[in-house]
């Protein structure tokens, strides 16, 4: 139960003036906090008697998360309401259209790496550690994610526990060809994804086997320990972080790692995990969402947005390069072909050529003498590096000093980036009679819900062609198609592809679609 004086909207027996919020959300999963944190954060948002949507079809039990719909978005815009979009760190622009958009970032820079973050964006994180600058201001927004009432130990009998379960997501899908030890999956019982639960089904397992095998951070953590279950971390990438962590209010302190798990020894501290567990969740779960109510139902509008093509959109015979060929070029490149704006080439320092095949983006790529050497006064450089970089190649080249290169510096575009792809993707919708989503996991559930909403006409979904085997046939009622059949026999120039997978994976997929002639827009960054 939250006692809270959090503020409460305006009672007006004629209308409502608070913002309302849409909530960029995958389908509901018990075992992904992830997915079921935005639920969470808009029933609250309900109750407090503020409205709120999440645009999942798929509801949460038990909780006030109604689905925003095209009529709902038409009577908002007819009625004048402001609106407060909010968005994970899996992120593709302001697809909502959100008058003030809030960028919640929920997971570690190391587990999803860092993404571009607009400076007219609000911030939010889930932890303190979460925070991708050091300069960044940082707000907590962050309540419970377990259910007392259901995870617990009481009536338990610790005598009569027997066995252990385990936990894999992340894991299985970091590189190709892990699994899980056949001694794990014939002797345990698994609470991955795979096997949907309800949350009752969960915690009857955990309150019944004495260990709680994780190979990576979860929300499964938090409820085993409750429940009363010694938990278990194994050696990956993704629990190395989590493993002696010397926070006294953080319950990882009570967790052990597998080179120092002992079978016979004692592990009672479910009590302190108990105390530490509501000092760190609920207890700040009042001030955490009553900073995220105060700031953005009062924070004032952002200004038209200017144009935001660069100034020599107008010169006659202009040549445009790009420096930088990673995720920032990456970006540039979308944008600038979106307002047809073509680009030449990618430059990259010489020592950084080698990196490279002829190509990135399907655009050749070369070195910065190459460019020097061939430069005219109708050639601009966009600087599209990392700034750390960027400031490096300056003090090294000499560029500012040097007339022969015009440039611009990225950066000036980037603050405006929630604005930069909402014109890139509403384009992208309006120029397609159709839209296929490339992807078969979390990014791409979150974009359908979104896009459905617009009114985007969603024909399907593509995956690459050595995971078909593991992919079902259709989703959402669309069918799912393997790359290969997809560019040979079913793509037309009318339709688009929006791609939306882990980054890792992004750039081999581009290559494919542009050797095809396939037309795309990058929807993660």
């Amino acid at each position: 139960m939250l006692q809270t004086d959090i503020p409460h909207p305006i009672l007006d027996f004629f209308g409502s003036s608070h913002r309302v919020y849409y909530i960029a959300t995958g389908e509901f999963i018990q075992q992904s906090a992830g997915l079921r944190v935005p639920f969470h954060l808009c029933h609250i948002l309900n109750e407090l008697g503020f409205e709120a949507y999440v645009t999942a079809q798929k509801q949460a039990p038990n909780l006030r998360t109604p689905l925003l719909t095209l009529d709902i978005i038409s009577k908002h815009k007819a009625d004048g309401r402001e609106i407060v979009a909010v968005y994970t760190e899996a992120k593709w622009g302001n697809i909502l259209k959100g008058d003030i958009v809030v960028h919640w970032i929920m997971n570690s820079a190391g587990l999803i790496k860092e993404k571009i973050v607009g400076a007219d964006e609000l911030k939010f994180f889930w932890d303190e550690s979460y925070s991708l600058s050091d300069k960044m201001n940082l707000k907590l927004l962050r309540f419970p994610i377990v259910d007392e009432s259901i995870y617990n130990t009481i009536g338990v009998n610790d005598s009569r526990r027997n066995c252990f379960a385990y936990y894999a997501h992340k894991y299985l899908f970091s590189d190709d060809g892990v699994i899980i030890p056949d001694e794990m999956t014939s002797n345990g019982v698994s609470l991955c994804q795979d096997i949907p639960r309800t949350p009752q089904e969960i915690a009857d397992i955990l309150r019944s086997v004495k260990i709680f095998y994780t190979y990576e951070d979860t929300a499964l953590i938090p409820e085993a320990a409750l429940c009363g279950c010694v938990i278990v971390f194994l050696k990956t990438d993704f629990t190395l972080y989590a493993c002696g962590n010397s926070n006294p209010e953080d319950m990882y302190d009570y967790c052990v790692n597998e080179e120092e798990f002992d079978a016979n020894a004692s592990y009672e501290y479910v009590g302190v995990v108990f105390n530490n567990y509501r000092a760190r969740f609920i207890d700040a779960a009042a001030e955490n969402l009553t900073d995220f109510v105060n700031i953005t139902q009062a924070v004032p509008l952002r200004q038209a947005t200017p144009d935001l093509l660069p100034d020599f959109h107008t010169e006659d015979n202009v040549r445009v390069f790009l420096y930088g060929a990673g995720r920032i070029g990456h970006m540039f490149y979308n944008y600038l072909k979106a307002v047809n704006v073509k680009v030449e080439s990618f430059i990259v320092a010489d020592k950084y050529i080698s990196n490279y095949n002829n190509t990135f983006l399907g655009i050749p790529i070369h070195t910065f003498s190459w460019y020097k050497e061939r430069c005219d006064k109708d050639c601009i450089l966009i600087l599209t590096m990392e700034r750390k970089n960027e400031e490096d190649e300056f003090s090294a080249l000499d560029m500012r000093g040097d007339g022969c290169v015009r440039y611009r510096d990225a950066f000036n575009f980037r603050s405006c980036f929630s604005s930069v792809m909402l014109n890139i993707t509403e384009r992208f919708l309006e120029e397609h009679n159709g839209i296929y989503i490339y992807g078969d996991g979390i990014h791409s559930d979150i974009l359908y819900n979104t896009i459905r909403v617009t009114g985007a006409n969603i024909l399907g979904f593509i995956i690459p062609d050595q995971y078909v085997e593991n992919s079902a046939k259709s989703r959402y009622g669309l069918p799912v198609h393997p790359f290969s059949v997809f560019a040979e026999t079913i793509y037309d120039k009318d339709c688009g592809v929006a791609i939306s997978m882990q980054y890792k994976f992004i750039l081999e997929v581009i290559n494919d679609l542009c050797d095809a002639g396939i037309k795309y827009i990058t929807t993660v960054y």
